[in-house]
Order: structure tokens, then C-alpha cells, then sequence
């Protein structure tokens, strides 16, 4: 770990501007504590109101379709897989980074939270091996050099840091935009489903391909939501 001195505090505001989403950088700015952006899980002993405030990550995984040649023109994005049937052929499917970081965290909570529950339903430890792999990427990836305040608290570094953040809220409605929801949900963290394709199965009435899909699972049967 490394250790930042620093004689004179300074905020520094950098404008950046995500190539997918059209993110920019928050104009606010915020501690950890004040980003809870998904709705809380719901916590089992034993917790604390320190750890179920951390623990607010259920948000599901967003996918979006991509009119991918454009974007991979631009910005080297790979040729995704199409899985649905019937669909537009010159669009992908792609999972949008942050919330399969969630989930991952998710996931990760879950395995560590059946060592103390015999009730908690089983994460396999490949899956946990993946998410670990995919959090590091990230995290070095990013290589955020936001410093981190040396506190008297025993692991209690960063602990209401001051940071500037991506507007969270206006990725959730990109992805939400009729020409790119996907019309997938997970139905479940923790839990395959019988079908793949039952994912997507979630078309809003005004999507171009609300059609297709009902046409499709009112043939083979529409799936199972399961409440995790």
C-alpha cells in the first residue's frame, strides 16, 4: 500500500466522459457513506449497521444492446453474442461493467455468508474464483490514486473520503433507454435458471422487441421470477 503526505488539502475536479454511456463526472461531491445507489439487502445476523450499510449492493446486472460495429470501430469493443432469437441481428448483447462488479460483491458475500448460515444457499467456489479475478482486473484497471486519510481506527482507512463520482443514476437510465434494454433480468444471484433464454423474457410494452418475446415464451412457456 502506498502512503500520500500531503501539507495542503485541494479538490481537484477532472471532467471525463465515459465513450458508452456518455458518463461525465459528478459535479458533486460525495463520501463513501452518502453513495448508496441500490436498494439495502436484507441482513442477517451477524451484522452491524456498519456492515449492512456496506452491504447495499443489490443491484441486478444490466445488459444493453449495442449497435456493436460502430463502437468497435471507435473504441476496440469486441463482437459480443446475440442469444436471443429473432432479434436484430446488427445488435450485440453486452453486460455493463459496474453492475456485474455488484454482483460479484454479491456473490462474494454470499459464499462468506454461508460459513455462518447452514441456510444460505451455496455459492460454488469457481464462481467466487471468477468474481475475486474480476474485482482485481477492475481494481488495477482503474487504479484509482484517490488518497486515503491514516486514521486511528484499526482498518479504517478512507472512512468518509471525500470523492467525486460518476453519476450512478444517469447509467441506470441509459441502460433503461428503449433502443438499448436488453429485456434481461438475473431472476436470480445465486440461482441458474433452467433456461438461459428465461432472462430474457423482460421487454417493457414499448420496446421494438416486445413482440418477438411474447410471441416466444407465450409459445414455450413464460419463466419463474424467484425472489432471492
Amino acid at each position: 500500500m502506498s502512503v500520500l503526505y500531503s501539507d495542503r488539502a485541494r479538490k481537484v475536479l477532472i471532467v471525463t466522459l465515459r465513450p458508452f454511456a456518455g458518463l461525465r463526472n459528478s459535479n458533486a461531491l460525495h463520501t463513501v457513506d452518502s453513495l448508496t445507489m441500490c436498494q439495502p439487502d436484507t441482513p442477517s445476523p451477524p451484522t452491524t449497521p456498519a456492515t449492512t450499510r456496506r452491504l447495499r449492493i443489490t443491484c441486478g446486472i444490466a445488459l444493453v444492446w449495442i449497435r456493436w460495429l460502430s463502437l468497435l470501430r471507435l473504441n476496440g469493443l469486441r463482437r459480443s453474442a446475440s442469444l436471443t432469437p429473432g432479434m436484430d441481428p446488427n445488435r450485440k448483447i453486452y453486460f455493463v461493467k459496474v453492475y456485474h462488479q455488484l454482483h460479484c460483491l454479491k456473490n462474494i458475500r454470499r459464499a462468506f455468508k454461508k460459513l455462518l448460515s447452514p441456510e444460505t444457499d451455496p455459492i460454488s467456489f469457481g464462481h467466487v474464483e471468477h468474481c475475486l479475478d474480476t474485482l482485481r482486473q477492475d481494481l488495477m484497471c482503474r487504479a484509482d490514486d484517490t488518497p486515503m486519510p491514516s486514521l486511528q481506527l484499526v482498518n479504517g482507512a478512507g472512512e468518509a473520503q471525500i470523492r467525486q463520482c460518476r453519476n450512478f443514476e444517469a447509467l441506470v437510465a441509459w441502460t433503461k433507454h428503449p433502443d438499448r434494454d436488453a429485456c434481461y433480468r438475473r431472476l436470480s444471484d445465486y440461482r441458474p435458471p433452467s433456461r438461459s433464454i428465461d432472462r430474457y423474457a423482460f421487454c417493457a410494452p414499448g420496446s421494438e422487441h416486445f413482440p418477438t418475446m411474447t410471441r416466444y415464451f407465450e409459445y414455450y412457456g413464460w419463466p419463474q421470477v424467484v425472489e432471492d
